[in-house]
């Protein structure tokens, strides 16, 4: 499904880019771990007991189950995948306008009005390829509809993580309590790593920015993750 009305602004990857494309963060999530591991002049076996080439496999591991877990799925059926269609949808990247005309010039699936919910037709399969979220109003509907899906037909439906949703994993802990009263970050003039230098906004730099309100909480740190 490859809409022509895709809006200009961050929508121009290509299906072999997307597939290259996750396994860019991979480099900078280790370097993080391995960072953190090392940090407070201890060594990484006091910190996390996790190596930069530890953090690398676990990584990899991450995002490779996931593919490898989609294509043997797809694969599993070959009944299915010969007396049905399948369709690959991709990068809608939080556009719901943009998702719903995928869903009005696909083949396979249906939006039920009536019932307010999206169907898939029996025999079909449907692939979607990555990267939810980040740019659009709707983030929270879409992972809605896709899980729904993924729920309702198990067998039919395939789900693939991308960069933009592996990189959501850091809120599971940077947000904890532990680590938000870790000093390490919050000195940390390198954080976050994968942001090229020249529009690199450290916690740091970002509470400087708030003046009154520069306190490092748990507010804070979400907007901070979210901006930047």
């Amino acid at each position: 499904v490859s809409p022509s009305s895709k809006p200009e602004q961050g929508y121009n990857d290509g299906m072999l880019c997307h597939f290259l494309r996750p396994f860019s963060p991979l480099r900078y999530i280790s370097l993080f771990l391995a960072k953190r591991g090392a940090g407070a002049g201890q060594p990484e076996s006091k910190r996390f007991g996790i190596s930069h080439r530890q953090s690398a496999v676990l990584c990899c591991a991450v995002l490779c189950s996931s593919a490898l877990h989609t294509w043997s799925g797809l694969l599993a059926d070959r009944r299915t995948m010969s007396s049905g269609r399948c369709e690959y949808v991709t990068d809608v990247e939080g556009n719901l306008d943009y998702f719903q005309r995928c869903v009005d010039r696909s083949a396979v699936l249906e939006y039920d009005a009536e019932e307010r919910i999206y169907t898939l037709k029996a025999g079909d399969t449907f692939v979607f390829g990555g990267d939810v979220c980040d740019k659009g109003p709707g983030d929270i509907r879409i992972v809605k509809i896709l899980t729904d899906l993924k729920k309702r037909y198990p067998e039919q439906v395939f789900l693939i993580v991308g960069n933009r949703d592996v990189n959501k994993l850091r809120m599971a802990t940077e947000l904890t309590r532990q680590t938000i009263a870790d000093p390490a970050i919050v000195e940390d003039e390198d954080y976050p790593y994968w942001v090229v230098q020249e529009k690199r906004v450290s916690y740091k730099k970002y509470l400087e920015g708030l003046g009154g309100s520069s306190e490092n909480n748990l507010v804070n740190r979400l907007k901070w993750i979210l901006t930047h």
